[in-house]
């Protein structure tokens, strides 16, 4: 069950692997935002919240 995650997390790129990270950061129970979608780029950044802390 883990093996495509697992995959992407190592042999990943762009979206692929932008997306294995945000899937990790949220099962961990932080808030994600994809700032590409925010702001229009094309970089892959994530902003991660967990509680208070950024």
């Amino acid at each position: 069950m883990a093996d495509p995650l697992r995959d992407s997390l190592l042999f990943g790129t762009g979206r692929p692997l932008e997306d294995a990270v945000h899937d990790v950061l949220v099962a961990a129970c932080a808030t994600v935002t994809r700032l590409d979608d925010v702001y229009g780029t094309k970089s892959a950044d994530l902003l991660a919240e967990y509680a208070p802390t950024r």
